[in-house]
């Protein structure tokens, strides 16, 4: 399907948010499920809405080129599966918190888009884990593994509540890789890790404007347009 820019007339894919020729916002199917003042908030600040599950295949992304699991697998002497599955859990939340420190949500859900958020992560993060099982243990195995998932995510919620960065940092890598590896030096490059993403995403993600699932036909977007 397509339409006109309502400003100069160019002809755009009916997904469209903004003229390709005159870049000046277009109506669209979302703004139309979007109060005033969300509309306004994307408008002024130039965002870019995203569903949860949208985001959350941009982090697994970003995962994938981590150093962080070669880096501790260097100076401990390798990772236990369990090890390695909290690591991308643990980097996973460190994504989520920037994304809760600096996207933009839809006023009217925002807890609800936070959840499934965290849901989607711990999803994609479990299928790269438990793709080589057999049928009947990969149901399983998704089933356990996503209940320590957000059992990890709510302890790492902990570590915000330590009185100093050197405990946080020494609770932190004895929740992700236990007390045995939990050197003050992998420790410390986990705590750092932690904060460094904070920082260096918070560009990225305060472009974004977290929207839920079923507000927008993504299916329809993903090809034909890019904003």
């Amino acid at each position: 399907m397509a339409k006109n820019c309502p400003h100069c007339g160019q002809l755009l894919d009916d997904a469209a948010f903004k003229c390709s020729r005159c870049e000046r916002w277009v109506p669209n199917e979302l703004f139309r499920r979007l109060c005033a003042e969300d509309i306004t908030l994307i408008k002024n600040s130039d965002l870019t809405p995203f569903t949860p599950s949208l985001v959350a295949a941009m982090v697994i992304d970003l995962l994938k080129d981590s150093s962080l699991n070669r880096r501790l697998q260097e100076v401990g002497g390798g990772l236990s599966g369990k090890q390695e599955f909290n690591l991308l859990v643990f980097e996973s939340y460190c994504h989520f918190n920037g994304i809760g420190h600096s996207a933009k949500k839809k006023r009217s859900c925002r807890d609800t888009i936070m959840h499934t958020l965290r849901d989607k992560l711990l999803a994609g993060i479990i299928e790269s884990s438990s793709e080589r099982t057999s049928r009947i243990k990969h149901e399983e195995s998704m089933h356990s593994l996503g209940r320590e998932g957000r059992l990890l995510y709510d302890r790492l919620e902990d570590v915000w509540k330590m009185p100093s960065p050197f405990e946080a940092s020494e609770h932190l890598a004895s929740m992700v890789i236990g007390d045995e590896q939990a050197t003050i030096d992998n420790a410390v490059y986990l705590f750092t890790h932690l904060m460094h993403t904070l920082r260096s995403m918070e560009e990225i993600y305060a472009g974004i404007f977290l929207v839920e699932e079923d507000d927008f036909d993504w299916q329809a977007l993903v090809g034909r347009y890019a904003l």
